[in-house]
């Protein structure tokens, strides 16, 4: 064969040298070359246009008419170094809703952030959706928790509360604090609720000052929601996917809010720590695209409650029970008197007014507080069959799984 021992040059230019000699027709010299018509036609052509050698070219376009524009890479990268957690598709939402530059396409931005390194198997992984139940209203459950705590000025621990409606995401507050106790939680709360209105449920892990060992019965938390006619949920033990939104917002928040570098929050003051969360949750409640929303931001689809809350008046001081229930205070140390014999309920509740009736099933009460009923004890075994705070009526859960009466 006329290729071996020859490169493909040198081999193309023979062709073109014979072919301009007339050694042959120029149709017998193709078939011997084993190349078609017009590709003898183009190395004829190209060595007449000047091509000393001739090389295959570069199949590259000599004008790529959509071309990145180096600002808009410029402004896709710095995106993503302000705000880590963020990828290809909210990225893209941000440029359209900027308008200040001619918008890639997704799969462009996404080439642009791994060109550049800036995605890692562990983004990629953290990206991957997960199917998670979503309330169908604001305010028919927020979520609540502290963040991991961090050391800022002074070397005083700081804890970051964190409240989130679960429907729309919005975050209600994220709030510094130097511990996590019912008196540091609570005026948050009463804070929240005067601003929003009180939600329907409150979803939370069972550490303080939430919740507390069943043994002793119902948190000082808890009572205070139930006054407020407010549900407390837990999640179940060592099941933090139960609250997933929470560890979602908690970790955008770590990302986007606490890992920049050139913040030094050791030499923070809680206000400092409270004037930079507050930036952060200006771009994340109002301009932050969310992918499970539609990318919209989370206050397109929030709304305060409609049940409102007068901080002046917030408590009722006294509950009318349905006739045909039995009333008790609570005593010192969570007791009530059933027939001389002393109940144990919850010390939470002391000084409280709760209720009990008979239940269906024989030798056995129900308790209530307000319209929340509590449990059922059983008489003869002197023990609680079922302890968990239920709404009377509406509750959110699988009636399938309530306390019989």
């Amino acid at each position: 064969m006329p290729w071996k021992g020859k490169t493909v040059a040198q081999t193309r230019r023979e062709f073109v040298e014979r072919v301009l000699n007339h050694e042959k027709a120029k149709a017998a010299l193709c078939r011997e070359y084993g190349i078609s018509r017009p590709t003898g036609d183009k190395w004829l052509k190209r060595w007449k246009d000047g091509a000393e050698e001739l090389y295959d070219r570069s199949h590259q376009a000599f004008h790529v008419h959509n071309r990145l524009a180096p600002e808009t890479e410029a402004l896709i990268i710095e995106y993503r170094r302000k705000f880590p957690s963020i990828g290809a598709r909210k990225i893209h939402f941000l440029l359209k809703k900027a308008g200040d530059v001619a918008v890639p396409s997704v799969s462009t931005v996404n080439s642009v952030l791994k060109r550049n390194g800036l995605i890692t198997p562990e983004a990629s992984l953290a990206a991957t959706p997960h199917v998670r139940f979503v309330k169908d209203e604001p305010n028919d459950m927020w979520q609540a928790d502290f963040k991991g705590w961090f050391r800022i000025g002074g070397d005083v621990q700081c804890h970051v509360l964190n409240i989130l409606d679960d429907h729309s995401r919005f975050c209600i507050r994220s709030v510094p604090l130097p511990g996590e106790t019912l008196e540091l939680t609570l005026p948050v709360f009463l804070d929240a609720f005067e601003e929003y209105g009180l939600p329907i449920s409150i979803l939370c892990d069972n550490g303080n000052p939430w919740g507390t060992p069943t043994r002793q019965g119902f948190s000082r938390f808890e009572v205070a929601m139930m006054e407020l006619g407010v549900l407390v949920l837990h999640g179940r033990v060592h099941h933090p996917q139960t609250q997933g939104k929470m560890e979602r917002f908690n970790r955008t928040e770590t990302e986007e809010c606490f890992s920049i570098p050139h913040y030094d929050f050791s030499q923070y003051s809680f206000d400092q720590v409270k004037y930079h969360i507050d930036g952060f949750l200006g771009f994340y409640n109002y301009d932050r695209p969310h992918e499970s929303l539609a990318m919209d931001a989370p206050r397109d689809h929030y709304r305060p409650s409609p049940r409102k809350f007068d901080r002046f008046r917030p408590f009722v001081p006294e509950w009318d029970y349905p006739s045909g229930y039995s009333t008790r205070t609570v005593k010192h140390k969570g007791f009530f008197l059933y027939r001389g014999r002393e109940i144990f309920v919850s010390e939470a509740l002391e000084g409280k007014r709760i209720a009990f009736r008979e239940s269906r099933k024989p030798g056995c009460i129900t308790l209530f507080f307000r319209e929340f009923r509590l449990g059922r004890y059983n008489l003869d075994e002197r023990q609680y069959e079922s302890r968990s705070i239920r709404l009377v009526e509406g509750d959110p859960r699988d009636w399938a799984q309530s306390i019989p009466e």
